[in-house]
């Protein structure tokens, strides 16, 4: 993970990072994935991706909050797959293992 200063870096050369697509006066493009990317790494990422949003504590909240938002099946299985980079980018960076409560508050009860 040397190469990379930022998990936005890695996500980019996955090709997971979103691109807007226009030409001329037509503007009617949704925006999609690059997929200038490797398409072996996205391919390898979209099983994991379902099984995540389906099984994943985590993942299923957040795949959960992308369908209320409005978003498509295969763009919330996208999202999850960005999402799985930025998890496994941390706990490589990082050097300790996944933890689902990292960064919530906890609260003290006295």
């Amino acid at each position: 993970m040397a190469r990379y200063d930022d998990v936005r870096q890695v996500v980019a050369m996955v090709g997971l990072d979103p691109t807007l697509r226009q030409s001329g006066s037509s503007m009617n493009y949704t925006v999609g994935i690059a997929r200038m990317g490797h398409a072996s790494l996205r391919a390898a990422l979209y099983m994991p991706a379902i099984v995540a949003a389906r099984c994943n504590p985590v993942l299923k909240v957040f795949a959960e909050r992308m369908v209320s938002y409005g978003l498509k099946p295969l763009q919330v299985i996208v999202a999850v797959m960005g999402k799985l980079l930025h998890l496994a980018y941390g706990v490589i960076k990082n050097q300790l293992p996944f933890d689902p409560n990292y960064g919530k508050v906890k609260l003290v009860s006295s």
